[in-house]
Order: C-alpha cells, then sequence, then structure tokens
C-alpha cells in the first residue's frame, strides 16, 4: 500500500525471513525491493501497518482434539 501512495506499483516486493533460535526464537525479515527504492522510501515501508503487526509478539495454544462420535 504505501509503495502504491508513493506510485511506486512496479516495484515488486519480496520478504526474506530467517529463524534464529538462541535465549528466544526470532524471526528476522529482510525486505527486498525490485528495483531497489532510495532510503526515505524504503523506511515508509519498512514501517508499513503489516509489518508492525507481524512484528508484535506472537503466542501459541494447545487446542484440544476435536471431539469425536
Amino acid at each position: 500500500m504505501a509503495l502504491v501512495e508513493m506510485g511506486l506499483t512496479d516495484t515488486e516486493v519480496s520478504v526474506v525471513v530467517t529463524l534464529d533460535r538462541q535465549a528466544v526464537t526470532r524471526f528476522e525479515c529482510d525486505l527486498v525491493l525490485d528495483p531497489p527504492v532510495n532510503e526515505a522510501q524504503y523506511e515508509r515501508v519498512r514501517q508499513s501497518p503489516v509489518r508492525r503487526t507481524l512484528s508484535k509478539s506472537l503466542e501459541f495454544e494447545t487446542l484440544a482434539p476435536a471431539a469425536r462420535p
């Protein structure tokens, strides 16, 4: 959405995610924009609502198996 607002409709975005398992499990995300954009444009994309949502803490819940007849 940020790219469209900046008029960069031909820019493709991909995300490379690396899992780092040390003291905590950390997902390292790298945005790859093609063609590359300038630093200000990259920062605007990096601060998008989607990234903010994905950077929040994760919670896992184990659900009980479904009741079987």
